[in-house]
């Protein structure tokens, strides 16, 4: 319980800032490409942790490395609340990054090995809907504390940090029901890795799932305020932190009912549920209907913790003791691409077709490449 709060404190530190762009935008007067930059710099700092400090899990133990990453979360919850500009807010969300890198792989790895034994196969489960719950409480606790209380550009970061060092004084006091078993050494080269060539393509066509859905939740995130801004009556952070955090609670509260499905049935529900989710986005996106938005939203919600779910649960179950630390960074190393490159790529597509030509087109592509792969997921996960 304790590690799984730790995580979702951590994960609530890295996701808080959404609802906050459009007053950065405001009080220091930032270019689009300036708020596309700091949020890029927290996806970098991650994929750094993710490369090049996931070996620390084996060198020092899972549960070690967690306290660690809370630590250099509170650095960077500090940096983001006393910034005046935008390159150390950056900086704080750089850190902020690579502290949620790491305390998304530790953490899950605890999950793992010190689940009691009759729960242990729903420890992937709990990892991925702990995660998934503490991205979507982020920008929503934190959408109310900039609407209704004092310092709005303070304020939520000295919230979150009084919960983060809470997690860490309580992860402090805790003692592990096995003792740790370290085999690893110490090393800083990247750390990514493959299984063998039997387990490839399944653990691929499962960190694509993430990809994708990481991608949806992106264009999603970026379309939603502007869309609740012009169909709803009521404006402000608290209004976009929820069309954003929703998505994520939604996705987490899908996936323990879905962990009762078979793996096969899972990995290609999520495929699915993206490729309608998406398709229906882009006919809202034409026609300007709420109705299809909203249903597009609940689906890609849907897809989305599906995927991850499936996904994890792929990685976790098909590597071992000592490979997983390096298999899950991998795993999350690409699913987080699919938060970077298709935000830039939709970025500079704006800039030279507009933003709802460029919507659309990545609504086209999307729907094909997720058909590709779900056509794939069902030659691949066959039913065992």
């Amino acid at each position: 319980m304790t590690i799984a709060l730790a995580l979702t404190a951590a994960t609530i530190g890295a996701s808080l800032i959404s609802p906050l762009f459009p007053l950065y935008q405001n009080a220091w007067q930032l270019p689009t490409s300036g708020i596309t930059a700091i949020f890029v710099y927290y996806m970098v700092g991650a994929i750094v942790a993710f490369l090049f400090l996931g070996r620390l899990v084996g060198y020092m133990g899972p549960a070690r490395v967690l306290k660690i990453a809370l630590v250099v979360m509170l650095l960077g919850l500090s940096l983001c609340a006393v910034a005046q500009s935008e390159w150390v807010l950056g900086i704080g969300r750089f850190i902020s990054g690579v502290a949620s890198g790491m305390a998304s792989t530790s953490a899950t790895i605890a999950l793992i090995k010190y689940a009691p034994q009759a729960w242990s196969k729903q420890a992937p489960v709990v990892a991925t809907t702990t995660t998934m719950a503490g991205f979507g409480m982020g920008p929503i606790v934190c959408g109310a504390l900039a609407q209704w209380l004092p310092w709005p550009l303070r304020l939520p970061y000295i919230v979150v940090f009084i919960a983060v060092l809470a997690c860490l004084i309580a992860l402090m006091r805790i003692r592990l029901p096995v003792r740790e078993t370290l085999t690893g050494q110490l090393s800083f080269m990247p750390g990514f890795a493959l299984p063998e060539r039997a387990r490839l393509t399944r653990f691929l066509l499962a960190s694509m799932g993430v990809f994708c859905a990481s991608a949806l939740f992106s264009l999603l995130a970026s379309l939603a305020p502007s869309m609740l801004d012009e169909m709803l009556p009521w404006h402000g952070p608290v209004i976009s932190g929820l069309s954003i955090g929703v998505i994520l609670m939604i996705s987490a509260s899908i996936q323990i009912p879905a962990s009762r499905l078979a793996l096969h049935s899972s990995a290609r529900l999520g495929f699915a549920l993206m490729g309608l989710g998406l398709a229906m986005l882009g006919v809202s996106l034409y026609s300007h209907s709420f109705a299809i938005f909203l249903a597009a939203v609940i689906t890609i919600g849907l897809g989305h913790g599906i995927s991850f779910m499936a996904g994890l649960t792929v990685v976790a179950h098909s590597s071992t003791e000592a490979e997983r630390g390096r298999m899950i960074a991998s795993f999350y190393t690409i699913g987080y691409l699919g938060t970077i490159l298709p935000t830039l790529a939709v970025g500079w597509a704006a800039d030279h077709l507009g933003v709802l030509t460029a919507s659309l087109a990545y609504c086209v592509l999307g729907v094909l490449l997720i058909g590709g792969l779900l056509v794939m997921a069902f030659r691949e996960f066959r039913k065992v």
